[in-house]
């Protein structure tokens, strides 16, 4: 899913639950934010409230009725975590791993991140506090780990940007996803995939790390322009400041842009 500068949406790929069959609904909608899952997708709207579509196989899409002024939404395996207005969180959803049980219900927060069965928040201090499946440690966060602004949640790693432009990871590292490469500061940026890391630093370069089985982590040469980046399964894809989207991995299941894309009318 992309968001477009005019509110609009662009969706490509694997659609056998409607995932990326965007519904007639959401024509009009001015979108701000999207979140996917790994069966159905989530669209954050300029007035703060969140639309979903897809399977609904563990209450994903059960949002609640009265969730108004959202900021920020992120979406796992088949759970949703929500940010509102003043700092609170909301959440549904699987809950087998206490995705959603665990949520913290007091404090005020700044960042969310879903990953597949676990999640992670950016307290107003900068501390960041995690539950949810631990399997791996991906939800043991560092004790040291202070002066973070952003957060994101892969398979089983976790990444924390810090405000000093430096990254740190924890969790699983058998493939890598936790090596980051030696040097790397700057970054604006970070998303945690299937086993591997990208990192979007302030001169527009995306550095990746970690698995690289069908070139996920491989970021192509020349891309010196990047606004946005985002790590998925077994592809990554990559916004740029002239507006063009960059994607690359596998090419199955039309990850690749390999279909004409289904765009939402114009709000």
């Amino acid at each position: 899913l992309v968001v477009m500068h005019n509110g609009t949406l662009v969706t490509w790929g694997f659609n056998r639950d409607g995932q990326a069959s965007l519904p007639r609904w959401m024509n009009g909608i001015s979108v701000v934010d999207v979140a996917t899952g790994s069966n159905y997708a989530l669209a954050l709207s300029s007035a703060g409230r969140v639309y979903g579509w897809g399977t609904n196989d563990f209450g994903q899409l059960n949002i609640p009725s009265t969730l108004s002024d959202v900021t920020a939404v992120s979406a796992g395996l088949g759970h949703v975590l929500a940010l509102k207005r003043d700092g609170s969180l909301v959440s549904w959803g699987r809950n087998n791993e206490m995705q959603v049980n665990g949520t913290p219900r007091t404090g005020v927060y700044s960042a969310i991140a879903a990953g597949h069965s676990h999640s992670l928040v950016v307290k107003s201090d900068g501390t960041v506090v995690a539950w949810g499946r631990n399997r791996e440690n991906q939800a043991k966060v560092p004790n040291d780990l202070t002066q973070v602004i952003a957060i994101s949640a892969g398979y089983d790693h976790s990444l924390a940007l810090r405000r000093n432009g430096t990254v740190v990871c924890w969790g699983n590292n058998k493939q890598g996803q936790c090596k980051i490469p030696r040097g790397l500061t700057n970054v604006v940026a970070i998303s945690a995939g299937q086993g591997y890391s990208l990192a979007l630093k302030n001169d527009g370069t995306v550095v990746g790390w970690g698995r690289n089985t069908f070139g996920q982590s491989r970021v192509p040469s020349g891309i010196s322009n990047a606004v946005a980046i985002g790590a998925g399964t077994l592809h990554s894809v990559i916004g740029l400041r002239s507006g063009a989207v960059v994607s690359f991995g596998s090419s199955a299941l039309g990850a690749l842009i390999t279909r004409t894309p289904t765009v939402t009318p114009t709000p």
